[in-house]
């Protein structure tokens, strides 16, 4: 039997009562021999803004903006019992981002791989308090703190960098495997964290420590990996939009990926190394362990009509028709491909997130080109499931759909991919629509049991 993973989110370690909740689960667990942690809730943000600090008000603004996040810091280990170990790191530490921070006030500037270096003491300061905290409730173990960039092999692009599946594995049979062996030793690691080839610090991209467990469990054949955030599993919709949500017990991997492209709140890529290497994946509250949670396999789900529904919000829809191949070939540079991209003869459609929305030179590149049509704040639904089209099932969702939404059909997209079927409507209308789509979703649900 393989070792299993633990991966535990910056809520569930967002100060000492959380962590010291979360390294009990861990201890109560002897299978768990490799723990990813995540920066303490919100300390990855308060990093972003103290390199903003240096760049826009020197190091004067820079070094109170520090300050506020070792102290945060600094209290959270002493509530844990680590003051002077914590001391000692942290002030280890600071030498090297003040190094950072004063060659972004210098430059008045920063690059990204200055920003994954200043990201990546988050996960460094939270990582070593867990391992602390597991000598002290393990006092016959032997826990070892180690580095994710001695683990986690990736690509130079900063800020999403793409990681190297093979070298990963080779680097976790050079530094865990002997470990692994014994059953008294574990470790204890970051999220988040990687390192290019010419030794910079990288980062996968925000909520990436999903997928720095993932690949990790891929890297050591685990047979298990266990993601505790602050919900006690995946739920049939955001528990936020909907009180009468479900948490789902069981989906399958080719679900819950689908889910997270269209927007539930976990990071799309997690399923990708645990579906090759055909490792199950359990997610959990750390707050209630006890409540259970959502198992992601393989080949789960497949009786199923329906398992979920996604909600995408804050996005711009755009229709393009264009007066020639070079209006469309423009309209694909501009969105990179955009979101539920559809196209058919002369015409495109596709969706853009808040933050990628097409600026005024786009724009007018695009109507110069053809006729352009823009709705802002817009928000797509999907219904996921590995039998979404069948015919009965497609025929009452569309019945539905026309029954309840406000705008006329054809401003709604339905797009029908492999497990999913989605469509739009205006942001003003969704909170009433998500409820009822929910609502279908479960009358779905009950009439198959």
């Amino acid at each position: 039997m393989g070792p299993i993973v633990a991966k535990f989110g910056g809520s569930s370690v967002k100060d000492a009562e959380a962590l010291m909740r979360s390294a009990k689960i861990v201890a109560r667990d002897p299978d768990v021999r490799l723990v990813v942690v995540s920066a303490t809730q919100g300390t990855t943000n308060h990093l972003e803004e103290l390199c903003k600090a240096a760049r826009y008000q020197g190091m004067d603004g820079a070094r109170e903006a520090l300050e506020r996040i070792w102290s945060r810091h600094l209290g959270m280990a002493r509530e844990l019992g680590l003051e002077e170990r914590a001391q000692e790191l942290l002030d280890g530490f600071k030498k090297e981002i003040l190094s950072l921070l004063k060659d972004i006030a210098a430059k008045e500037q920063y690059s990204s791989a200055q920003m994954d270096h200043a990201y990546s003491f988050g996960e460094r300061i939270s990582s070593a308090f867990f391992a602390w905290t597991l000598e002290r409730l393990l006092p016959d173990r032997k826990v070892h703190w180690v580095q994710a960039r001695d683990l986690i092999k990736t690509n130079d692009e900063f800020k999403r960098a793409a990681p190297y599946p093979e070298k990963i594995k080779a680097a976790c049979e050079k530094h865990l495997a002997q470990g692994l062996k014994d059953h008294n030793v574990m470790f204890v690691t970051q999220g988040f964290i990687g390192e290019a080839p010419g030794g910079e610090l990288t980062t996968l991209g925000r909520e990436g420590s999903d997928y720095s467990a993932a690949l990790l469990g891929e890297g050591i054949q685990a047979r298990a990996i266990q993601i505790w955030t602050d919900v006690p599993g995946i739920a049939t919709t955001d528990p936020r939009l909907v009180s009468n949500s479900r948490v789902i017990s069981k989906l399958s991997s080719a679900e819950a990926t689908a889910m997270a492209r269209l927007g539930a709140k976990f990071f799309s890529e997690t399923m990708l190394p645990a579906e090759r290497a055909g490792i199950p994946v359990f997610t959990g509250s750390s707050m209630s362990p006890q409540s259970g949670g959502t198992w992601i396999q393989h080949d789960e789900g497949k009786g199923r009509p329906l398992a979920s529904l996604a909600v995408m919000d804050e996005l711009t829809f755009y229709d393009f028709k264009s007066k020639g191949p070079e209006g469309l070939s423009a309209a694909k540079n501009l969105s990179k491909g955009g979101a539920f991209w559809s196209e058919s003869t002369g015409r495109c459609r596709f969706f853009l997130q808040r933050r990628k929305t097409l600026d005024a030179q786009g724009l007018a590149k695009l109507r110069s080109l053809g006729e352009l049509t823009v709705l802002a704040n817009q928000s797509v639904l999907s219904f996921v499931g590995t039998k979404v089209h069948d015919s009965g099932l497609r025929s009452r969702l569309v019945a539905f759909l026309e029954r309840r939404l406000v705008a006329p059909l054809n401003w709604c997209i339905l797009q029908e991919g492999e497990l999913c079927m989605s469509f739009t409507a205006p942001e003003l209308d969704s909170t009433e629509l998500v409820q009822a789509s929910h609502d279908f979703l479960l009358q779905e649900l009950d009439s198959a049991r």
